[in-house]
C-alpha cells in the first residue's frame, strides 16, 4: 500500500508540474494562451431575501417570486413562506397547510404565537387580539406581493398587537399599470386540488386600475375520515384610484369560505408507537366518539381595507387606514381524556412545476397542539409529520 501511494503522488506531481510550465509558456507567449469566445448569459434575476436596512429590527422581506421556496402549495398558510428562516419554526398537520385543525401557530426564537396574532396586512392589524382560525388562510398568496418577517427589537412604525415574537406583515399585491391575468392549477396527493384565477384592468383613463380573483382548493384528509378542506372558496377585490397628483385612494375586499375536518392528536402513548398509530384518525362512525363530523371546522371571513394617502407637500404625507374585519364560524370537537379545550410590460409567461413534498420526515412528531392546555405528561397531545406529497401545478401569467 505504500508504494501504490507514492507511485499516485509521484504522478499527480508530475501533472502539476506540467500544468504550470505550460501556464508559464502561455504567460511569456500571449499568441500561444487559449483563445475564449464571450460568454452572455441572459435570465431574470430573483432575489430570495430582502434584509432590512440597518438600525433598529433582523429579519427578512420574501419577495413573491420566491414564496415556492418555503410555503405549503396549498398557497394560503402564511406562516409556511418564512418558515425556512433562521430562528422559525412553523409545523402544520397536512401536507398542503389548509388544515386549520392542530398546532397552527409559528415559533420565533422560541416565542410561540398562534392563529396570525403576529400578522398584519400592509401594516394594519386586521387580526386583532384573539383571531379565529380561519383568519390564517384569509390570503391567497399569489395576491400577495412580498412577507416581511421582523425579529424584535424594531423601530415602532411597525403596528401590532403582539410583537414579542416578532412582526409579520403581508404586502399586497396591488393592481398593475397594464393589463394581464393569471391562471393556475395545482393537483397532488390525497385529492388536493386548487384553482386561482387573477385579472388585472390595467390603468384606466379615470385613472383606476383594479384586480379581481377567485381561487377554490379541496384535499382529502391524508389520516382518517373526511376531507381537510372539505371546500375553500375565496374573492377577492383590490381597487386603486388617482384623484389628484397628490391624492390617492385604494380600497382591497376579500371573502373567504371554508369547512374541513380536523386531525385526531396523539397521545404520549400512541406517539411513542407511532409506527402502529401512525394512520390512526378519526372515523365515520356516527355512534364513536371519534366520528369526524363531530370534530370539524367552518368559517367564514370578510375583510375589508381602504388607504388614503395625501400628500400635504413635499416633505409631508397623511396617510390613513380605516379597516374592517369579521368572522362568522365554530370549531367542533369531542375532546381527549385529560384535556381541556382552550378557549408589468406586456407579456407571458407558462410555467410548470413538479414538487415531492416531506421526502424524510414522515414520522416527525408534530408540536403539542397550541389549542389545548397541557394538564399533565400523559395528556399531551401530538400530531405526527405528514407523509410523502407529490404536487403538480401549472399557471399561465399574461
Amino acid at each position: 500500500m505504500k508504494i501504490k501511494a507514492v507511485v499516485h503522488y509521484t504522478v499527480y506531481t508530475l501533472i502539476m508540474a506540467a500544468t504550470m510550465k505550460s501556464s508559464l509558456v502561455w504567460a511569456e507567449d500571449g499568441a500561444n494562451a487559449p483563445k475564449l469566445q464571450a460568454i452572455t448569459v441572459t435570465g431574470t434575476g430573483q432575489t430570495p431575501l430582502v434584509l432590512p436596512s440597518l438600525g433598529a429590527g433582523t429579519g427578512a422581506t420574501i419577495p413573491n417570486s420566491s414564496f415556492d421556496l418555503f410555503q405549503s402549495p396549498g398557497g394560503t398558510n402564511v406562516y409556511s413562506i418564512v418558515s425556512g428562516l433562521p430562528s422559525v419554526m412553523v409545523q402544520t398537520t397536512d401536507p398542503y397547510g389548509l388544515s386549520s385543525g392542530g398546532p397552527v401557530g409559528i415559533s420565533i426564537r422560541g416565542e410561540t404565537s398562534i392563529k396570525g396574532a403576529i400578522g398584519t396586512v400592509d401594516g394594519i392589524p386586521i387580526s386583532a387580539i384573539d383571531p379565529g382560525a380561519g383568519q390564517q388562510f384569509l390570503f391567497d398568496s399569489e395576491n400577495l406581493r412580498s412577507v416581511t418577517l421582523l425579529t424584535p427589537p424594531f423601530a415602532p412604525e411597525h403596528i401590532s398587537v403582539f410583537t414579542q415574537e416578532g412582526y409579520l406583515n403581508r404586502n399586497i399585491r396591488w393592481a398593475a399599470d397594464h393589463f394581464g391575468g393569471e391562471v393556475s392549477q395545482s393537483a397532488g396527493s390525497f385529492g388536493f386540488h386548487k384553482t386561482f384565477m387573477r385579472l388585472d384592468s390595467g390603468l384606466l383613463p379615470t385613472g383606476t386600475k383594479f384586480f379581481i380573483s377567485s381561487s377554490y382548493a379541496h384535499a382529502d384528509a391524508w389520516r382518517g375520515n373526511g376531507a381537510a378542506p372539505d371546500y375553500r372558496y375565496n374573492g377577492t377585490l383590490g381597487v386603486t384610484q388617482q384623484i389628484t397628483r397628490r391624492l390617492t385612494a385604494k380600497l382591497f375586499a376579500v371573502y373567504d369560505d371554508m369547512k374541513g375536518a380536523s386531525y385526531l392528536p396523539l397521545t404520549y402513548a400512541q406517539a411513542s408507537n407511532l409506527g402502529a398509530n401512525y394512520n390512526l384518525g378519526y372515523d365515520s362512525n356516527p355512534q364513536s366518539l371519534n366520528y369526524s363530523g363531530y370534530n370539524q371546522q367552518k368559517f367564514q371571513d370578510y375583510a375589508l381595507m381602504g388607504e388614503i394617502r395625501w400628500r400635504t407637500s413635499s416633505h409631508g404625507t397623511l396617510l390613513i387606514k380605516p379597516f374592517y374585519n369579521q368572522e362568522n364560524g365554530y370549531t367542533m370537537g369531542t375532546g381527549l381524556p385529560g384535556v381541556k379545550p382552550n378557549q408589468i410590460g406586456y407579456w407571458s409567461e407558462l410555467t410548470a412545476r413538479l414538487q415531492f413534498l416531506n421526502l424524510f420526515n414522515r414520522h416527525y412528531i408534530g408540536l403539542i397542539s397550541q389549542n389545548y392546555v397541557q394538564t399533565g405528561a400523559s395528556a399531551a397531545t401530538f400530531y405526527p409529520g405528514a407523509p410523502l406529497t407529490v404536487v403538480g401545478s401549472l399557471a399561465l401569467r399574461f
